[in-house]
């Protein structure tokens, strides 16, 4: 399962809330891949599809789609503010860190 920690929670809160007639929630997506495994998309989202899981979290609705779930388990969401950058960061438990492309992973 997804889970968020207290700072990506309220900054995804903050978000929604500066929105004019906010949206139903977040979309989270896992795309493609690169060697350390799948890149992943935020957007808001107003009507999830029939198809989507839809998880209630501190007021608002994170949506996964079915293809994105199982790469989004065992995942954990964080916003980190460090050195005048800012943003959200998914840690996987399950996605071993390769040193390149073609690279052994230990």
């Amino acid at each position: 399962m997804l889970k968020l920690t207290d700072s990506a929670e309220k900054k995804l809160k903050e978000l929604l809330g500066q929105r004019e007639g906010p949206p139903k929630g977040i979309r989270i997506r896992a795309v493609g891949a690169v060697c350390s495994g799948p890149q992943y998309q935020m957007s808001f989202e107003n009507s999830p599809g029939p198809l989507d899981e839809i998880f209630e979290s501190a007021g608002f609705q994170l949506i996964i789609d079915s293809s994105s779930w199982q790469q989004l388990d065992s995942t954990t969401l964080d916003y980190v503010e460090m050195e005048g950058r800012a943003g959200f960061k998914f840690m996987s438990n399950t996605v071993h860190h390769c040193s390149g492309c073609g690279g052994a992973c230990k």
